[in-house]
């Protein structure tokens, strides 16, 4: 048994958003470019929350124990792919590429990793580089790594293998 319930913030949203009561409908039954904004909207939902607690944690571990900007991101950032892999899994993507559950987290973790790096990266160059302070300098980070992140995730691990 799951411990996020199926009807969810999530789920409410997506049947007003298709003016149904049935979610399978909205799932099931949707169009290419509809599942492709259906995923995108909940995805940001899920990540909206992962970055709330990114930022959380960030500001935390930078503001309050005195620990460097990078490894304060870092650690954000860890804290909020952990929250957005278990909300994309229970809630967010309803089609798998694998059927392992062990490739289905390395994949999301290999991508999670690449997304840590492009945003150390990205506050590196915003703070270091840029002299930006370290809260400003996470909303570009932030905007660029989710899309990154979206679009990484729903081609490699969360859509429909092709058929050959």
């Amino acid at each position: 048994m799951s411990a996020i319930p199926r009807r969810s913030l999530f789920s409410v949203i997506a049947r007003r958003r298709s003016g149904s009561g049935n979610q399978q409908h909205h799932r099931g039954d949707a169009t290419g470019a509809a599942r492709l904004v259906a995923d995108l909207v909940d995805y940001g939902l899920a990540s909206g929350l992962a970055l709330a607690l990114d930022v959380i944690v960030l500001m935390v571990c930078h503001r309050l124990l005195g620990l460097n900007h990078l490894v304060a991101a870092a650690a954000g950032f860890v804290a909020g792919l952990a929250l957005v892999y278990v909300i994309s899994v229970h809630v967010v993507f309803r089609d798998r590429r694998t059927v392992s559950g062990r490739m289905e987290i390395a994949g999301f973790l290999v991508t999670g990793l690449a997304g840590l790096a492009l945003t150390e990266a990205l506050m590196h160059g915003f703070v270091d580089g840029m002299g930006l302070d370290v809260a400003p300098a996470k909303i570009p980070t932030a905007g660029l790594v989710f899309l990154f992140n979206f679009t990484a995730r729903r081609s490699l691990l969360f859509s429909r293998g092709r058929s050959a």
